[in-house]
């Protein structure tokens, strides 16, 4: 099948006009318009992660605690930061585009890998029923990402299908016009 998809492509581009009514489409399907219910969900998250990043603030530079707590703080605190501008940022746009969500979503298990490592080494250092809880999140909040990058590895490919799939119907429709035309 991908052969035949390659060739249909090779045999001649698509007129301008079709082309920029499928890359259209093919971006709406890719960035979608949030629903009220998404705006109110995606605000709900912004808010709380910007209240996060006010939050660390003051433990990361005035508590008194272990380093290791220290920079667990700090990288939750950047990283809030950073998710709450981007959210804001596609609040004000009103949309969400999936590619960008996906890819926040991988660096998700990075970012939750790190951080749980950073926990877990504190509770070998220092272990208290305290640390151990929080290695624990530590590892509930690393399935939890990991689940989550699954799933849009799922959407991505549904996508990527349905992407695939478009082009061929419209390159399909324009051959079909084409053969008409000279017959």
């Amino acid at each position: 099948m991908s052969e035949l998809r390659d060739r249909l492509f090779e045999v001649e581009p698509l007129c301008a006009e079709r082309n920029e009514k499928l890359q259209r489409e093919i971006q709406a399907m890719f960035e979608q318009k949030m629903s009220r219910w998404e705006k109110v969900y995606w605000g709900a998250s912004a808010a709380g992660s910007l209240v996060f990043t006010i939050s660390a603030i003051p433990i990361v530079f005035l508590a008194p605690v272990a380093p290791g707590v220290r920079m667990v703080w700090a990288i939750f605190g950047v990283l809030n930061a950073v998710v709450g501008a981007f959210l804001v940022w596609r609040l004000w746009k009103g949309s969400m585009h999936l590619g960008q969500q996906f890819a926040g979503g991988k660096a998700g298990v990075g970012v939750a890998m790190l951080v749980t490592v950073l926990l877990l080494m504190n509770v070998i250092n220092n272990p208290t029923v305290e640390n151990l809880a929080w290695g624990l999140i530590g590892v509930a909040s690393l399935v939890l990402a990991a689940s989550i990058a699954v799933h849009n590895q799922v959407l991505s490919a549904e996508l990527n299908g349905r992407e695939q799939a478009l082009k061929l119907e419209y390159r399909l429709a324009e051959l079909a016009e084409k053969l008409v035309g000279r017959g």
